[in-house]
Parts: C-alpha cells; structure tokens; sequence
C-alpha cells in the first residue's frame, strides 16, 4: 500500500481507476472537511488549540468571511489538535434565531410566442411573494438546558411588513415595533443586515428547508441582491448566484425536493440550521407534521392557521395587518419552543460527537453517513 499526496487544486480522480503498478486507488472520494475531521481526530464539536505561531489574524480588507475574528492557520492542520478532556472548557453559549416569513401567492401565466404561430398562454403556476418576516433571537443560550425558561432571557423580537404591489396598504398606524418596508426588495435588505447584526450560530425554522430559506433565496435571487451572502458568514464575489434551483417546480406540501437542503446550506453557509419539521419526522410518529399539529401535541397550545392565498385580506385593516405580523412572530416562538420539546439541538450535538461527522449534517438526518464517517474513525 502506498501513501500519495494528491493536491486539492487538480481534478479528482475517477472512480475504478486501474494502472500498471497499481489496482485501487482509495480515499480519492474523501472531501477535505473528512481529511481533516478523521487526520485530527475531531469528533463532532469540541475545543480545538491552534499552536502558537501556526496562523496570523486576518486584516478587514482581506477576510473571506463576515465573522468579527477570522485567522489564518499558515502550517497546514499539523498545529491543530483537540483540548485534552481533563483541560476542556465549558460548553460556550450559542446565538440562536428563530426566522419565520409569510407569503403572498399571485398566479402567473407565460406567453409563448412563435413566427407565424398564434400565441399560446403556458399553464399557470404560484409565484410566492414574501410579504411578512420575524424572526426570535435569543443570544446567549445553552443548547443543552432542558429548561424553557431559558428561551425568553435575553430575547430579542424583529418583525416586518411590506406593502404589496396591486394592494392598498392599510392608513393608520401599525402596532408598536412593526417595521413597515416599502417594497419586498427593501424588506430582504433590512432582514438581510439584521441578520449580520445578530450574527446567530443557529437559524431555526419549520419546514425552513422545503420552503422558507428557498423562497428567500428565489426572491433575492429576482431582486438581484448583491449583499444575499450576509445570511451566511462567508463572502462570496460579487455576481455569484448559486440559486440553480431557485424556482424549481414545488409539490403540494411546498416542498422542491432535494435542492433545497443545497439551497439553505448555501444561503447559510457557516450556520446550523434546525429544521424542526425534519427533526418531528424522524423523532415522531404522526400523520401531519405542520407546526399546528406539533404545537398542540408538544407544547399544548393551539395555533390559527393563516391561508396564504388570503392573506390579502389583511391589508384591508392596520389591526388586521398588525396581528398577522404578531402571527408571525408567535409562528417563531413555537417553532423554537417546539425544537427545545424535542431536544433537537442537544440529541444532535451528542449524536455528532458520538459519530465524528458535522452537526449540520447530523440536523438533515444522514444517518448513512453518520454510520460511514463513525467506521472512518475507527479504522484510521
């Protein structure tokens, strides 16, 4: 058996490659985040130690990333290593936020036209339009508490409302701390920078895969926003776009199939993010799994549904306009209290360490590679 040492900067070898001195080639398939996980001996979250000397502090003109302290390890992985257990810190506090939107749905028709051809009108489809955002931050929390209690220290409220083209906005004011945009562009912006502001470790949503970082990154992907990556904490150059699945057609649930976990890890790149309606799926055995149903079952609490192809309707009244906003922000209390019923965040980072692989892949549910990643450890 020899030991090749195989650049990143080159293509990646096919697989069943075969030659004149050699018949396997193993390992060509390991991405570097498994190098390093399995060469340092990493098992899911923990302390880590960089020696001294081994990296440099990233000046603000040159960092590649929107974190307020970013470094640069200069000596490869040789000088990381794990803290000993004996000398191992606390767990630190995470930030986490609880992000929920509503939209507006308005049917669209394209028209095909040919040369000497009668135009034909293409079936309609439901383009969705966000309307409402709020998110529930709370800074400082210990995602290994049991206790709910622990949820509203420190809580930090945002919510927001857009007026719709078509619509009259309603006169008269809004209920106190309602943010009032003047289009969904300025909406995304605002949410955009608050989200940098914040800076949350975990972004936590219902169904935030299948439908809500999706529709964020199709409507900014339409506004052309040119600050999109501040949901992330890492930069990106400026014109690149990876929303190649943005738009694509949904199911009935408002889901886009698998593209939309590449979506929110793009959108969020740097972040956890907690799906509590793919967490309730593997935890749970029902027959629904909307954020209702899980609210009156876990929490005991009852939620009003809100139709969003009426969602118009509110728009008719500021009081009525107002509660649809407080809607909104009461959909993001229950979706984190419903994450913290089920302990998502605390099973998960167990079952991280436990495995050696990343906790954000452990919040999708990749129990197969959970597996794999767990025999890459072992025999290494």
């Amino acid at each position: 058996c020899l030991k090749v040492v195989y650049s990143s900067n080159c293509p990646a070898l096919p697989s069943g490659l075969e030659g004149k001195s050699f018949s396997r080639v193993f390992g060509n398939n390991a991405s570097l985040t498994e190098l390093f996980l399995v060469k340092r001996r990493i098992m899911g979250p923990c302390w880590i130690q960089i020696s001294a000397g081994s990296f440099n502090a990233s000046t603000t003109l040159n960092k590649l990333s929107w974190c307020t302290r970013e470094v640069r390890v200069q000596t490869g992985t040789k000088g990381i290593s794990v803290v000993p257990a004996d000398a191992t810190p606390p767990l630190p506090p995470l930030s986490i936020m609880s992000l929920s939107i509503k939209t507006n749905t308005t049917k669209q028709t394209k028209a095909s036209t040919g040369k000497g051809r009668s135009t034909a009108a293409a079936p309609q489809h439901q383009q969705h339009e966000i309307a409402v955002a709020a998110y529930y931050h709370n800074p400082n929390l210990d995602v290994d508490e049991a206790n709910e209690e622990c949820l509203r220290r420190g809580m930090q409220t945002f919510m927001a409302v857009t007026k719709i083209e078509g619509v009259t906005f309603p006169k008269g004011p809004l209920a106190k701390n309602i943010v009032v945009e003047s289009s969904e562009r300025a909406l995304l912006n605002h949410l955009a920078a608050m989200v940098t502001r914040a800076d949350p470790d975990i972004i936590l949503g219902h169904n935030i895969f299948g439908f809500g970082l999706d529709i964020l990154a199709q409507r900014m992907q339409h506004h052309k926003l040119p600050a999109w990556h501040k949901f992330s904490r890492l930069k990106r150059p400026t014109g690149y776009l990876p929303f190649g699945h943005a738009g694509k057609k949904r199911d009935g649930r408002g889901n886009t199939g698998g593209g939309s976990l590449w979506l929110g890890r793009s959108l969020t790149a740097g972040r956890l993010v907690c799906d509590t309606y793919l967490s309730a799926r593997e935890y749970l055995r029902l027959t629904t799994y909307d954020l209702g149903s899980l609210s009156l079952k876990l929490l005991k609490t009852a939620r009003a549904p809100v139709a969003l192809d009426s969602l118009v309707k509110f728009y008719e009244d500021p009081r009525a306009l107002s509660a649809l906003a407080e809607h909104t922000l009461t959909d993001a209390v229950l979706q984190l209290r419903v994450g913290w019923a089920l302990q998502v965040l605390s099973l998960t980072r167990q079952l991280t360490n436990l495995a050696g692989n990343l906790w954000s892949h452990s919040l999708q549910n990749k129990r197969a590679e959970r597996n794999e990643i767990l025999l890459v450890h072992e025999f290494h």
